[in-house]
């Protein structure tokens, strides 16, 4: 006579219950790869380039364009944030408004100049603004919503019992958290008003600079000939580039 198998204990019943649930619920979780390493590969030395195409003129265009990019974001900070904001500053408290672009002049040398407003900012812009009595539009970023709260996830005998009271529309437990929601702000014509309306002339420089962008667009160099060759002559005239 063949002898019986031994019955489960409740307890048992319930894990292989709340496993079940678990996967007929959550389903099967994808599990999430680390990316590989990268490794530091040496290699022999080869000769290659010739002429025009050489690695040796290749390698100075990259040593050149290095210090150019150095050099542009020194000036563009200079160009930008002090000589152009500063007549957009002016152009604020004369209008009360967003100043129109303006083309900057320097002998040969010809950009345009915009004061383009932030396309949104944060919490903090918008209080200083606030602080300072100076309106700005709120719009919605992420709506308030309630989510599974991620401490439940990484406890297994919950996620079971979720799983179970969810199948059986049974919650007598607290399984979700609130997320706040979160706000962007915008500029207004309203927004340049308020602020050329403003006094203390440091202040109103520290808001405008808060919810400007100064760009340049259409740069030229007036002149006969090699554009290039001249623009790196004026480049070691003016010692840009240094020794």
């Amino acid at each position: 006579m063949a002898s019986k198998k031994p019955a489960k204990s409740p307890a048992t019943d319930k894990k292989t219950d709340d496993k079940r649930a678990i996967k007929e619920v959550f389903g099967d979780a994808a599990i999430m790869e680390e990316p590989a390493k990268s490794k530091e590969e040496k290699g022999d030395y080869v000769q290659m380039g010739n002429g025009k195409d050489s690695l040796q003129g290749y390698v100075a265009i990259l040593l050149v364009k290095k210090a150019l990019e150095a050099q542009e974001e020194r000036l563009s900070k200079r160009l930008k944030n002090v000589d152009a904001f500063t007549y957009f500053h002016n152009q604020v408290v004369k209008t009360g408004a967003q100043p129109e672009p303006v083309i900057g002049v320097e002998e040969n040398a010809s950009a345009q100049f915009q004061c383009r407003k932030k396309p949104n900012f944060d919490e903090n812009v918008a209080k200083m603004l606030a602080d300072a009595g100076v309106n700005c539009e709120r719009a919605e970023q992420i709506p308030e919503r309630f989510v599974i709260n991620p401490l439940l996830l990484e406890d297994q005998a919950m996620m079971g019992k979720l799983a179970v009271a969810i199948q059986g529309l049974r919650l007598d437990y607290q399984v979700v958290i609130k997320q706040q929601p979160k706000y962007k702000f915008n500029v207004t014509k309203e927004t340049y008003l308020q602020i050329s309306k403003i006094k203390d002339s440091e202040l109103r420089s520290r808001l405008l600079a808060s919810i400007s962008i100064i760009a340049v667009a259409q740069p030229q160099l007036d002149v006969d000939g090699d554009v290039i060759a001249a623009a790196l002559d004026i480049l070691r005239e003016k010692n840009i580039l240094g020794d």
